[in-house]
């Protein structure tokens, strides 16, 4: 079955078992005129979703920003899978990486009032958010604090020994 109009142009097609047919077997084509998008409405509203004409995908909106797909709304996932380009943090690892000192990361935090490397508040309420690129961001200070509560812990051991070992020394000269 083919409906189709000969005005802006609207073609509704079920295609059925013809091989002569240039739509692909038992599919349904919903397609506009050259040049015009797609909208889909409900309860008489038109445009609760659109296909625009680059292909891209709006949901509670007809300005898709050029995303291939744009929600003006809330949306549920149960799994969303983001593949990054970038490399992973692990190189925070490496014995080359140079760890800024506390000091450092003190006075970037009070004189920026965030982390470096982490996007300010205005920068997200002004450009949104990545949700690998801070994902990898913020596994990178993850990793980092790790490396800070290593480094203290070797530290505080060492103290430890050094206390335990004075107060034998100290015990020794109380008993001569």
């Amino acid at each position: 079955m083919n409906i189709a109009s000969t005005g802006p142009g609207i073609e509704l097609a079920f295609t059925g078992n013809n091989p002569a047919n240039i739509y692909s077997t038992a599919a349904l084509y919903l397609l506009t005129a050259t040049g015009h998008p797609l909208h889909f409405g409900s309860n008489g509203i038109n445009s609760r979703a659109i296909l625009d004409v680059d292909g891209n995908f709006g949901i509670g909106t007809t300005d898709t920003k050029g995303y291939k797909l744009a929600v003006n709304g809330n949306a549920i996932f149960t799994k969303v899978k983001v593949k990054t380009f970038a490399g992973w943090p692990d190189y925070v690892f490496d014995e080359n990486y140079q760890l800024p000192s506390l000091k450092t990361l003190g006075d970037y935090v009070k004189s920026e009032k965030h982390l470096p490397g982490i996007p300010s508040a205005r920068e997200i309420a002004e450009n949104g958010q990545d949700i690998g690129e801070i994902n990898m961001q913020l596994l990178k200070k993850v990793e980092e604090l790790t490396l800070y509560l290593l480094d203290h812990n070797k530290k505080i051991e060492a103290l430890l020994e050094k206390v335990a070992s004075l107060e034998k020394e100290n015990k020794a000269l109380r008993s001569n």
